[in-house]
């Protein structure tokens, strides 16, 4: 596969692996997607509030916490 927004370079200290690295235009398509990531979670906040994010947040969190306990 060739991406144009990332390198994979193998990693001189483990040969098995890769080192991936964005490319001016992988970084560009970044900030792109991040601002816009930012302009949802302003829009979101403002509708349900801070102190509601930050609550529900913590619930998500437990709830994951105890799916995790579920046996396969």
């Amino acid at each position: 596969m060739r991406s144009e927004q990332i390198t994979a370079d193998v990693d001189p200290d483990d040969r098995r692996s890769f080192k991936l690295m964005l490319t001016d235009a992988g970084r560009a398509k970044w900030n792109e997607v991040r601002g816009a990531l930012e302009q949802a979670e302003a829009v979101i906040e403002r509708g349900y509030g801070g102190r509601r994010l930050e609550s529900l947040a913590g619930e998500l969190d437990e709830l994951i916490t105890a799916l995790d306990r579920v046996p396969a």
